[in-house]
C-alpha cells in the first residue's frame, strides 16, 4: 500500500523521512485501518519514514502486532528487492507499506513480466494493491483506490 497523504514534500529538508501525516492523511489512516481489519494480516511492514510508518500504525495496534521496517520499501529502492522481500513472505497475509515511486517500479516490473495488474501503474497516496502470491511470487494484483 502506499502511504496516506502527508502534505507536500519541502525541497528543504532532502531526506523527506521526518513528513508527517496531515488531516486528509489522518482520515484516510482510519479507513485504510477499517479496510484492512476485514483481511486476515499476521504482519504490517514498512518503509521507515515517519507517513509510513504512522499510516500503519493504528492497524497494527489493532491486530496486535508491531510495525516492523524494511529496508526493501524504503523510497528509491530497486522493484528486485521488494520482489525479494515478497518472496520471503511465503504467502503469508503480510501489509506492506510504501512510497509512491516504489509501488510504481513494483507494478511495473510485475506487468513486464506478464503478471494480471487489474489497475493503473501510478498509485495515489492511501491505495492499496492486493497481491496474491504463490510459491514466494506474484500471480496476480489489484488495485483498491484510496478512501
Amino acid at each position: 500500500m502506499r502511504h496516506a497523504w502527508a502534505g507536500v514534500r519541502d525541497d528543504t529538508d532532502p531526506s523527506d523521512r521526518d513528513r508527517k501525516l496531515d488531516s486528509r492523511g489522518k482520515k484516510q489512516r482510519k479507513a485504510i485501518r477499517d479496510h484492512l481489519l476485514t483481511v486476515p494480516l499476521t504482519r504490517v511492514l514498512s518503509s521507515d519514514f515517519k507517513r509510513c510508518t504512522s499510516t500503519v500504525k493504528p492497524l497494527a495496534s489493532r491486530l496486535g502486532v508491531r510495525v516492523e521496517t524494511a529496508q526493501a520499501l524504503t523510497e528509491g529502492r530497486h522493484p528486485e528487492q521488494v520482489m525479494d522481500l515478497i518472496g520471503q513472505l511465503d504467502a503469508e497475509p503480510v501489509v506492506l507499506c510504501t512510497h509512491g515511486d516504489v509501488i510504481a517500479d513494483v507494478i511495473g516490473h510485475l506487468m513486464a513480466e506478464g503478471v494480471p495488474m487489474d489497475g493503473p501503474t501510478d498509485s495515489e497516496k492511501g491505495s492499496i494493491w492486493e497481491l496474491r502470491t504463490a510459491r514466494g511470487r506474484v500471480v496476480s494484483g489489484r488495485y483498491v483506490p484510496a478512501s
